[in-house]
């Protein structure tokens, strides 16, 4: 008898151990879980910043590139009614500083690089999320690479040829938007739309209008890879408090 007692409050003794090391595996898995769901909504809502922020800088990059089409449009179409209507100085000016405006595609992206750098996307449970992600610097690095190649159209082609017809005091320094400062260089008069006329400036504003249109449409894949980001982050973030 009393070894059929010793048996079963050993076994009872061993059950108690046992569930006890598993509820201990159970809490230390369930705090792992949260502080894992912890650290990926954090990097969620790092990413839904940054990506906030990339998308209102695109809105403005799109205005900007917008802009310059604008004006070499502007410039053509005056070029091929030139004797059948007048045309202001100030207006030609403004068209060609719009050309030469310049800007680039920046935004603050320091949570994804650093959930790159570190290697652990794993963090993130949505694949989608994570296939986006790891696909946004190639899709925004042809944005750039055609950015690059307007912005050195302009300063090495455009503006010399321009600064040899006008009287252009620095051809370096070119304002980020039209009319908000003074024409660089003493102009009076500046003869502008002169050049309206002139074959090789009209070539010259052709290829610069030719090339923002190559940044234009590089820039819709950006903007869609921005707006589904935002839908999967959204989708992942905990709304609750």
């Amino acid at each position: 008898m009393t070894g059929s007692l010793s048996a079963r409050r050993v076994i009872t003794e061993g059950s108690v151990i046992v569930a006890s090391i598993l509820l201990a595996f159970a809490i230390d898995a369930g705090w792992d879980a949260r502080a894992e769901r912890t650290q990926e909504q954090a990097l969620l809502h790092g990413l839904a910043e940054d990506f906030g922020a990339a998308a209102k800088q695109l809105e403005g990059t799109r205005r900007l590139h917008q802009s310059k089409i604008d004006a070499a449009e502007q410039l053509l179409g005056w070029a091929d009614r030139e004797g059948t209507i007048q045309v202001y100085d100030d207006s030609v000016d403004i068209a060609i500083r719009q050309i030469m405006s310049r800007g680039s595609f920046d935004p603050p992206m320091g949570t994804l690089a650093t959930l790159l750098g570190s290697g652990r996307l794993d963090v993130l449970q949505n694949t989608d999320l994570v296939k986006e992600l790891t696909q946004w610097s190639s899709i925004v690095e042809d944005m750039r690479e055609e950015e690059d190649i307007a912005r050195q159209y302009v300063f090495d082609t455009f503006i010399p040829y321009v600064s040899t017809r006008l009287n252009l005091k620095d051809t370096e320094v070119a304002p980020e938007a039209a009319g908000l400062v003074q024409w660089p260089g003493d102009r009076d008069p500046s003869g502008s739309p002169a050049l309206l006329s002139d074959t090789q400036f009209q070539s010259h504003v052709f290829m610069a209008w030719a090339i923002e249109r190559v940044v234009f449409n590089d820039m819709e894949p950006v903007e869609e890879s921005v707006r589904r980001i935002l839908g999967l982050l959204a989708d992942e973030i905990d709304t609750e408090p």
